[in-house]
């Protein structure tokens, strides 16, 4: 099978542009996965309980934050 010269620029041009791009895709998702999230972003907790139960739920939440 033979292609044509339009062909061979064509495809020749599709891979050089995805080449190019691709270091570009995965260093942008690395960055963003380090990027410090802000207070907004992160989830509050609440606990509301029975004498000495809230304060327990409280304390083990607290294990889990910041």
């Amino acid at each position: 099978m033979t292609g044509t010269r339009r062909q061979f620029l064509k495809s020749s041009t599709a891979w050089a542009a995805l080449g190019a791009a691709t270091p570009y895709v995965f260093t942008a998702n690395a960055e963003a996965r380090h990027r410090p999230r802000s207070a907004n972003d992160r989830p509050g907790i609440g606990a509301i309980g029975l004498r000495y139960q809230g304060s327990v739920i409280t304390l083990k939440a607290q294990a889990h934050g910041d």
